[in-house]
């Protein structure tokens, strides 16, 4: 009986981590196609900036149409009316991640857009723990497992899957029981 325990307690160990190992590549390629479309659109943005025509003050956002792209909606202000390099600290600007991941608007100057190729901050923590749905349904910490970094370096609480399983009732072709501590 012992022997089948280890036996069923290392497969599920063994589709666990292959099942974990594919969401996590999915999650870093995810990862990785944001990072080097932001680095394509800080590219493009600089491009755009070093080849315009008009002069430094008469540069406006829609100027840009890399920047200009990503202007949101609930602004007060239209892109063809704000300069290019206002530096806006008190209320700045709202902006839309373009890569239609579903992240919050968030709050930026255009000149930090401009200039420096600033972009969405969610896309620079694109894997969450929630986006690992193996991991996700272990974790048991206080904070949203939504609001978790993947590469957290954080202690938190786990449940350990494989314990709480009773080999006897999975092997003997019924459904599985979960038994209570």
């Amino acid at each position: 009986m012992l022997g089948q325990m280890r036996g069923f307690w290392k497969e599920q160990n063994r589709e666990r981590r292959e099942r974990t190992q594919a969401e996590v590549e999915a999650a870093q390629a995810r990862q990785a196609e944001a990072h080097a479309y932001w680095d394509r659109h800080k590219a493009a943005v600089k491009q755009q900036w070093a080849t315009r025509t008009t002069g430094r003050g008469q540069t406006m956002v829609a100027d840009i149409a890399e920047v200009a792209a990503q202007w949101h909606q609930d602004n007060g202000a239209r892109s063809e009316d704000v300069s290019a390099t206002a530096d806006r600290r008190e209320v700045p600007y709202l902006w839309q991640c373009p890569l239609g991941l579903g992240h919050e608007p968030w709050r930026a100057t255009p000149k930090d857009r401009v200039l420096r190729g600033a972009g969405c901050p969610s896309c620079r923590q694109l894997i969450r723990l929630v986006d690992i749905s193996t991991l996700a349904a272990q974790y048991r910490g206080p904070a949203r497992v939504s609001d978790m970094n993947y590469a957290a370096h954080e202690r938190v609480p786990w449940t350990c899957r494989t314990w709480a399983v009773d080999p006897r009732t999975v092997l003997g072709g019924r459904s599985s029981t979960i038994l209570k501590p």
